[in-house]
């Protein structure tokens, strides 16, 4: 089953999901599959560019520092739960997005969960601007909705539009994110 959210694809099939109070922040969770546990291991598609390696390393960097959340490069022969890409995908009007090929009753992901930079656009950015969306895709693997609004006072890295990027210069994860997070793991 292929369930569409805002541009986002999730293939997997979502039984029923869980939805935890993030207390204090407003980065929600919703139906979609999301890691949910506090330490997952990635891994970069063989033959990424070393832009987009930075960009992935920098971004899992900003999570781990800034939150209980703690990515950690996959171990010889061990399957990831986090697979970080680039693709150039023509017909999409996104500069990101994350798949879960697998969630469980309880709406956690029990695959790998696939997070992507559509090079489209962000080989045009810089790589703070590649490292944002990067972030924020980091955020949906967590179990983090879409939130916020346009005004760049306090506005969090899971705000829907690289706005928060290319207007408010947000590119780590704000004490939204970083609560949000938090009350996941």
């Amino acid at each position: 089953m292929v369930i569409r959210w805002q541009g986002v694809a999730i293939v997997g099939s979502v039984v029923a999901a869980t939805v935890i109070p993030a207390g204090p922040a407003s980065a929600w969770v919703d139906s979609r599959c999301g890691l949910w546990t506090a330490t997952a291991s990635y891994r970069h598609a063989s033959g990424l560019s070393s832009v987009y390696i930075t960009a992935n390393v920098d971004a899992k960097g900003l999570w781990n520092s800034n939150s209980d959340v703690n990515f950690v490069p996959a171990a010889s022969g061990q399957t990831e739960k986090v697979y970080m890409t680039a693709y150039n995908v023509w017909s999409a009007d996104y500069d990101g997005l994350w798949t879960a090929d697998d969630c469980n009753a309880n709406g956690h992901s029990i695959g790998t969960v696939n997070v992507m930079l559509n090079r489209v656009y962000t080989d045009s950015y810089s790589s703070s601007g590649k490292k944002q969306v990067m972030v924020h895709e980091l955020g949906h693997a967590i179990g983090l909705g879409h939130t916020g609004s346009a005004s760049c006072s306090g506005q969090p890295i899971m705000y829907g539009s690289s706005d928060r990027y290319f207007t408010c210069g947000h590119i780590a994860p704000q004490t939204d994110d970083i609560n949000g997070a938090n009350a996941l793991v």
